[in-house]
């Protein structure tokens, strides 16, 4: 009874510690063959999609948040004639007070951070911070301005 008991303990014991395994009989004889079965380490279909889809959604709503902040300060620009770069430059800082504050109409909340922008005349530039710290900077001139430092003319 012992022996039974014990080839018993011993064959759960063997049947527990291989069950990555599985038999299979041959049909020309009843040798028993075992085999390993390894489980799928590679990853499925949907393990496969590049997760950086959500990323690049990130990175357009971003982008699209800067570019509001933008067309808030060109729109502010091209509504009004300015006599000198001063005037613009404290349109564009009462702009971007504004937008410290409210947002837009489509981003309703803060797009740039309070007390962040400063007007530099030298480089004819109001330099400030977007919500998410980076900094940023609106050129007071534009492409057809004659008296924009890459506009020199250089005649011979």
């Amino acid at each position: 009874m012992k022996k039974y008991l014990l080839l018993l303990i011993l064959g759960c014991f063997v049947l527990s510690g291989c069950n990555n395994t599985e038999t299979v009989q041959t049909s020309s004889s009843s040798e028993i063959l075992r085999t390993t079965t390894e489980s799928a380490t590679e990853p499925s279909d949907e393990e496969t999609i590049d997760p950086s889809i959500s990323e690049e959604e990130s990175a357009a709503e971003e982008l699209a948040k800067y570019d509001a902040v933008s067309d808030k300060l060109i729109e502010k620009i091209n509504s009004e004639e300015y006599a000198d770069d001063d005037t613009k430059a404290e349109a564009i800082i009462e702009v971007l007070k504004d937008l410290s504050v409210n947002g837009t109409d489509e981003y309703p909340y803060p797009l740039v951070l309070a007390d962040s922008w400063e007007y530099l005349p030298e480089e004819r530039e109001v330099v400030f911070k977007f919500y998410n710290g980076i900094e940023s900077g609106f050129v007071l001139y534009n492409e057809n301005d004659p008296y924009a430092p890459d506009q020199t003319d250089v005649t011979q």
